[in-house]
């Protein structure tokens, strides 16, 4: 994993891709979770919760990719995939040996 590069993940299905902004003037709401996952060790709840609550944004900080720590789960395509979400992160932290 290369550091201080975006990455982007899409797993939103097709007819959300294609999905354009409502017409001007019109309210819209969105949901909004920001969360602190800690490096992603309980995924799978976490998971489960930002299902449970079906957000539209999800603002989430130490996402693990590929770390020891976390079994080597990338964290934030695992997030995206089951969510059907579009991701889009920073790598700030990497594991040397």
């Amino acid at each position: 994993m290369q550091g201080n590069a975006i990455h982007y993940y899409d797993y939103r299905p097709e007819s959300a891709r294609n999905a354009y902004a409502p017409p001007y003037g019109r309210p819209v709401t969105l949901k909004c979770i920001q969360w602190n996952i800690e490096r992603g060790y309980k995924l799978d709840a976490v998971i489960k919760m930002l299902k449970a609550h079906d957000a539209d944004i999800i603002i989430l900080q130490e996402i693990d990719v590929d770390c020891e720590r976390s079994d080597k789960r990338d964290c934030a395509k695992e997030i995206a995939e089951a969510l059907q979400m579009k991701c889009a992160f920073m790598v700030e932290f990497e594991e040397l040996f």
